[in-house]
């Protein structure tokens, strides 16, 4: 089974169970129910195949752990692209090296400290979107989850992807010089 694949089987298995619980900067927290997660994911992929970027592009994801990032991660596949994740800690000039090397189109900007030393290193063709918790200079200026939320609709089919399939590029973090790109398909993820 792929990570799509299981995924679907988890939310026809455990729709109304919670999946991801997010503790928010206020205090609060977030359960996510696997239908609700669907849901998002679903609506982020439909507004990634309406950028029209050919099949297996790669888009990145930048933030600390939450539950938007997952659920971006899904959304990039589900829309059949790749995944490029890049460590909530790089300087700019390591993020722009991995985006240009891997020809990221697009990128998700989440919950990041340092972000204003961050952002010199995208180079201005990528594409941004923000997830939820990321730095609110950042949800100003770019395209926001929440607003891609309310403007889409789900896709209703459930694509898949093969075994085989590029699923994410993983970039080292450089100890020995200049990050660099490990590939792995679905059956390693």
């Amino acid at each position: 089974s792929t990570p799509l694949g299981a995924f679907y089987q988890r939310v026809e298995a455990q729709a109304s169970e919670v999946c991801f619980v997010q503790p928010n900067p206020d205090g609060s927290i977030v359960e996510f129910t696997w239908q609700e997660v669907d849901r998002q994911v679903r609506t982020m992929a439909a507004y990634l195949r309406s950028l029209n970027y050919d099949p297996g592009s790669n888009i990145a994801l930048m933030s600390n752990n939450c539950a938007h990032w997952i659920m971006a991660d899904l959304a990039i596949w589900m829309a059949g692209h790749t995944s490029v994740p890049l460590y909530p800690v790089l300087t700019a000039k390591s993020i722009r090296q991995i985006l240009e090397h891997s020809g990221s189109k697009a990128m998700f900007v989440g919950k990041l400290t340092g972000y204003d030393e961050m952002k010199p290193g995208i180079p201005e063709d990528v594409h941004l979107m923000t997830l939820p918790l990321a730095p609110d200079a950042a949800r100003k200026e770019y395209v926001d989850w929440d607003e891609i939320m309310d403007q889409f609709e789900p896709i209703s089919d459930s694509p898949t992807r093969a075994l085989d399939d590029l699923a994410t590029i993983i970039y080292t973090s450089g100890t020995t010089g200049m990050p660099k790109a490990v590939m792995w398909r679905n059956e390693d993820v």
